[in-house]
C-alpha cells in the first residue's frame, strides 16, 4: 500500500495504523532473530488447478510482507497465551518442538563443512543461534534449498503436549496454538480453557478445572496424530497433482538442482519446485555411494553427483497414481568447489 496514493486515500482511516503495524512487526521479527529463532527458507509448492481439478501450473509459493506481518502478531499472541496459562498453572495444549537429532546433525556436519558451516560440539547440543548462523551462511548458495531441507529433516517434529517443553525452532520457552480456532482443534481447546477458566468462570470452577486437567493429555496425543495424517495426505495430493501436471511434459528438458543423493539415485528439484528421481539404473556409469559426504561417485568416469549441483533433466515418466516422476540427466554442472 505504501506509495500507492489512491489506495492510501481509500483507506486513510486505517493507513496510520497499518504503518504502525509494519513497524511493530519488524520489531517482533528482529527480537525473535536475536533470540535465535530459525527461519527455514524451504520452497513450498503451489499447484494451480482449473474448475475440474486439473493442474494447469505449478509454481513456488511466496510469502509477501502482509502475510509475514500477520504471522508476527500471531506468534506473539500464541506466546503470550501459553505463558499466561503456564503461570496460572491452568492446563494448556502446548505446541512443543524439542531439540534436533544429534545423530542427524552429526551426519550432516561433513556436508555442511564443504560450504564453510561448522556446528561445533554437537554432543553437547546445538543452540538455535548456531543453526540460525548456519542458515544465514548458506543463504544464496547453490546448495541453499537442499541444505535447508536437510537441516529441517534433522529437526524434531513439532507436536502437542500438556507439558511446557518449549519450542526450539522459534526459540521460545512458552508456545501454544491459539489464533486459528476454526481451523485447528488445539486452538479451539485453548479458547475453551480461557473462556471457562478465565473469562467466564462459574461456581463449578474446581470441577471444570479438573475436567480440563483430565482430558488435556489425551487431546494433545489425538491432535498430534491427526496432524501427522493431514500432513501426509497433503503431501500425497501434492505428489499426485505434480505428477499429473508433468504427464504433459514427458520428453521435455528442464533445469534443476540436486536436492538429495541416495544409494539408488538422485532427487532433482525443477525451478517450478517439482521434484523427481533420477534412478541409478538410468545413469551412464556404475556408482559408489559416499554416505559421509552424501554423493555418488562414478566408477569409471569419477564424476561426482553432489547435493546442490545444477543439472538439466529430461522427463522420462510421470505416474499420477503413485505420484512418482522419473528424470534422466542430460547435462551436469558440478557445484563450485567440486572436482570431477
Amino acid at each position: 500500500i505504501k506509495g500507492d496514493q489512491e489506495l492510501i486515500e481509500q483507506y486513510q482511516d486505517l493507513y496510520p495504523m497499518i504503518l504502525d503495524m509494519v513497524s511493530l512487526s519488524d520489531i517482533l521479527r528482529r527480537s525473535r532473530e536475536e533470540q535465535g529463532a530459525l527461519d527455514f527458507d524451504v520452497v513450498e509448492t503451489k499447484i494451480l488447478v482449473d474448475n475440474t481439478g486439473k493442474p494447469i501450473d505449478v509454481v513456488a509459493r511466496t510469502r509477501d510482507k502482509a502475510e509475514m506481518l500477520i504471522e508476527d502478531f500471531m506468534l506473539a499472541a500464541n506466546e503470550v497465551v501459553a505463558e499466561t496459562l503456564n503461570h496460572l498453572e491452568y492446563p494448556c495444549c502446548y505446541r512443543v518442538h524439542e531439540d534436533p537429532s544429534k545423530e542427524r546433525l552429526t551426519n550432516l556436519a561433513p556436508l555442511l563443512a564443504t560450504v564453510g558451516v561448522k556446528l561445533g560440539n554437537i554432543g553437547n547440543g546445538v543452540k538455535p543461534k548456531v543453526l540460525q548462523k548456519a542458515l544465514q551462511k548458506i543463504k544464496g548458495t547453490s546448495s541453499e534449498i537442499a541444505l535447508n531441507s536437510l537441516l529441517l529433516r534433522a529437526m524434531a517434529k513439532a507436536r502437542y503436549d500438556s507439558n511446557c517443553l518449549g519450542h526450539y525452532g522459534l526459540a521460545m520457552q512458552y508456545y501454544c496454538h491459539f489464533t486459528s480456532p476454526i481451523r485447528r482443534y488445539s486452538d479451539l481447546e485453548t479458547h475453551r480453557i480461557i473462556n471457562e477458566l478465565i473469562i467466564k468462570p462459574n461456581k463449578k470452577f474446581d470441577e471444570t478445572l479438573m475436567h480440563f486437567n483430565n482430558v488435556i493429555g489425551e487431546i494433545c496425543l489425538q491432535v498430534s496424530e491427526t496432524e501427522k495424517k493431514a500432513v501426509e495426505l497433503e503431501r500425497k495430493v501434492d505428489d499426485m497433482k505434480s505428477a499429473e501436471y508433468m504427464q504433459s511434459y514427458i520428453g521435455k528438458i528442464f533445469n534443476g538442482t540436486i536436492t538429495s543423493v541416495t544409494s539408488f539415485g538422485i532427487f532433482v528439484m525443477l525451478e517450478n519446485t517439482i521434484e523427481g528421481l533420477v534412478h541409478i539404473k538410468n545413469m551412464p556409469d556404475f556408482y559408489d555411494y559416499d554416505e559421509k559426504n552424501m554423493c555418488l561417485i562414478g566408477n569409471y568416469s569419477k564424476e561426482v553427483y553432489n547435493i546442490g549441483d545444477h543439472v538439466k533433466v529430461r522427463v522420462l515418466d510421470a505416474n499420477k497414481g503413485t505420484g512418482k516422476i522419473d528424470f534422466l540427466v542430460v547435462e551436469h554442472k558440478m557445484r563450485k568447489g567440486n572436482k570431477k
